[in-house]
């Protein structure tokens, strides 16, 4: 649960996986077991207990899968705990002015910069505007958001160029610095923004998108989806942070 900045946070714990290899924005894996590749082959099979129904915001509970097709600005590491940017070049700093905090009137602004050049899978580019359409996504009342707390904590999203995220707090969190994926992330606009723009949002919410032609910016990308009973991830190779060195996962 996200804390506002008068709280103390004080993450759960939980038990993870590491995959040497695979990529920082997907390094650990919350499934239950991880078959080692063949000797020579750069291949991962991990068995998973829950049926994957969604790679959007619908369940919270699939954050596992997410993290390995999709990324958000930031991430945290699992040892440390330690925010680490992934999209972004870098955190929000208030020594450098790019988090700014105004107690009187419990308000401020973070401006993130992305990393030049990111991708989605289907090879378009990643941009500030798709961020702002994610938020969008997020806080529209009739779409099935989990958890509209970080989002309505947003009064707007300015997108001065295709790089800069200017995020405007109504309220003091703790973690504007280091929003993560499962709060608000980006969507490809290219793909949903006609949809979401057609106002039915019970259709937006079951668009294949959703669960069977997912494009991301994570470390891998869907080639194949067979709802409840497999998923084929392959290396994406325009990842922000590298290509992972594992060429395929099942």
């Amino acid at each position: 649960m996200p804390k506002r900045i008068a709280k103390t946070f004080n993450p759960g714990r939980r038990r993870f996986v590491t995959l040497a290899g695979v990529g920082a924005a997907a390094a650990t894996v919350p499934w239950t077991r991880v078959f080692a590749a063949q000797a020579g082959r750069k291949r991962i099979v991990i068995h998973g207990e829950r049926q994957v129904t969604s790679l959007g915001y619908h369940n919270r509970r699939e954050t596992e899968h997410v993290s390995m097709v999709d990324a958000g600005l930031v991430t945290q590491n699992p040892v440390t705990l330690e925010r680490v940017p992934v999209l972004a070049e870098e955190l929000p700093s208030v020594k450098k002015g790019t988090w700014k905090i105004d107690m009187q009137k419990k308000t401020m602004v973070t401006v993130y910069k992305l990393r030049p050049n990111l991708k989605w899978h289907d090879g378009k580019p990643y941009t500030s505007q798709d961020f702002e359409f994610g938020w969008q996504i997020a806080k529209h009342p009739q779409f099935p958001m989990p958890d509209r707390l970080v989002p309505e904590m947003i009064s707007k999203i300015e997108t001065p160029d295709d790089r800069t995220i200017v995020i405007h707090w109504n309220d003091l969190y703790s973690e504007a610095h280091a929003i993560q994926y499962t709060h608000v992330r980006a969507f490809p606009r290219h793909l949903l923004l006609d949809a979401f723009n057609g106002g039915d949002m019970k259709a937006f919410a079951n668009l294949p998108y959703w669960n069977k032609n997912f494009v991301g910016a994570g470390a891998f990308k869907v080639v194949e989806w067979d709802q409840g009973s497999r998923m084929e991830l392959e290396a994406f190779n325009d990842f922000a942070l590298g290509r992972p060195k594992i060429d395929r996962m099942t």
